[in-house]
């Protein structure tokens, strides 16, 4: 994992003054931003790092198109993307 995301996913998970007014944030059927998503080499051992942690998966592992994905469970009920382009 980068140092760059792994400053920004430990700063989100700790952020908590926002709060969330959509009562179906972690909805990813609705129309509009519903997550983030971020890039990454190795996504076998980022979700191991963040598991760890504690971070919570929403999914399993899968391949679409190609890429690798899973989503998280992140901050504030936002859904987190991670993909590992092929």
């Amino acid at each position: 994992m980068s140092p760059w995301l792994s400053r920004v996913l430990s700063r989100a998970w700790r952020y908590s003054s926002c709060t969330s007014t959509a009562a179906d944030i972690a909805r990813l059927d609705r129309i509009g931003f519903n997550h983030i998503c971020f890039a990454v080499d190795d996504i076998d051992r980022v979700i191991a790092k963040v598991t760890a942690a504690g971070v919570r998966l929403r999914n399993e592992m899968m391949t679409f198109h190609d890429r690798k994905l899973v989503f998280l469970e992140g901050p504030e009920g936002i859904t987190v993307e991670l993909a590992e382009w092929k």
